[in-house]
């Protein structure tokens, strides 16, 4: 099979000739000791060669590059396209950067806020390139990304009043979710134009202990949104993936209810177990990861990611529907050495039908 056929196999919860391979690839080391190049901000193609030479099946190409059209307001200073103020940092993980401030404070910002255009085509340039070169590079599957309405207003408002204005002007949070939402289904429409094979939706809902927000809250005021965004990719025959950290065993039955065709990254440190879950929901989900990042991968032996690596195998691969991957991402964090175990370990084992150690 082609790396695309295998990972669509995967989405579809069918077994493949073997396990698929993804991974998000956050880790500016890791693309200059494989490529020879160390990116200053993610490039898709680059990371296309990154994920051919790790035998990835699928590479993540968001539109727009990773923040929009970017203004430098001081050195290592900058405003982003939705008027959110980063600050480059080396504690935070690339490619992402540190927000410090953001363009809605109040009722009154909002009224005179303007979102970006999203039906620009130069906000596609780069994925199209990506749909291109992935063909080209032996047929990996191309993920196209949109973030979720949490997200994006996580982001507009920041963490702190976003979340009293869920309590205190939750018309105010409806009306940012309204409005992000038409410009997201326009972004899906010209996502799924370039060609890309699905899609994914960034949406952190939980973190170690549990969700964020009362699931109730979210039933009636988050999720509505995020079924008509899967719907939207849906009636482009766009398989929809969910990227959510943290432990959010609580609302995994919303998930199968809303659409969505498979969930990233299932952190084991949260407690997502990947036995449980796939015994519960791997008729219908698609499940990825589970590989330790934090500590395994991070500062685990090379025995130790070896068993890490064929527990995952072992609890999320019979019978198909599993990618291998991080319970994060494969970012500066993570030692190469244990990166290229964990692919070693794949290849000796990751082919159907399985055959594992005891």
């Amino acid at each position: 099979m082609t790396p695309k056929e295998r990972f669509l196999a995967a989405l579809h919860k069918r077994q493949p000739d073997k396990v698929p391979v993804y991974d998000y690839l956050f880790s500016q080391d890791l693309f200059e000791v494989v490529t020879g190049k160390r990116p200053k901000v993610y490039d898709p193609v680059l990371a296309i060669d990154l994920a051919a030479a790790l035998g990835h099946d699928a590479v993540w190409a968001p539109a727009g590059a990773m923040a929009g059209t970017v203004v430098d307001a001081a050195e290592g200073v900058y405003i982003d396209e939705w008027g959110t103020t980063y600050k480059k940092h080396e504690e935070v993980s690339w490619p992402s950067d540190a927000p410090i401030d953001y363009p809605i404070k109040s009722r009154a910002d909002y009224d005179n806020y303007i979102f970006p255009d999203a039906s620009l085509p130069e906000r596609y340039t780069e994925l199209k390139d990506a749909v291109v070169y992935a063909k080209e590079k032996g047929e990996i599957a191309v993920i196209g990304s949109v973030g979720g309405p949490i997200t994006l207003t996580w982001l507009m408002m920041g963490p702190e009043y976003l979340l009293t204005a869920m309590y205190e002007d939750p018309e105010l949070v409806k009306d940012i979710f309204d409005d992000y939402l038409e410009f997201v289904l326009i972004s899906i429409r010209e996502i799924a134009k370039t060609g890309v094979d699905c899609l994914i939706i960034a949406e952190d809902l939980g973190y170690e202990r549990g969700v964020f927000y009362s699931p109730d809250l979210m039933r009636e005021n988050l999720f509505p949104y995020l079924k008509t965004m899967i719907d939207e990719a849906h009636s482009f025959d766009l398989p929809v993936i969910l990227h959510c950290d943290g432990n959010v065993n609580v609302i995994m039955d919303d998930f199968v209810e809303l659409g969505f065709d498979a969930i990233h990254p299932l952190e084991r440190k949260c407690n997502m177990d990947l036995r449980e879950i796939k015994e519960k929901y791997g008729d219908r989900l698609c499940l990825f990861g589970n590989v330790d990042s934090c500590t395994v991968l991070a500062l685990g032996t090379l025995d130790e990611v070896e068993a890490a690596t064929i527990s995952c195998l072992r609890d999320g691969a019979p019978g198909g529907g599993y990618v291998l991957a991080s319970d994060h991402s494969l970012n500066k964090g993570v030692k190469i050495e244990n990166v290229m175990k964990m692919y070693e370990t794949h290849k000796k084992y990751g082919s159907y039908p399985l055959s594992l150690p005891d």
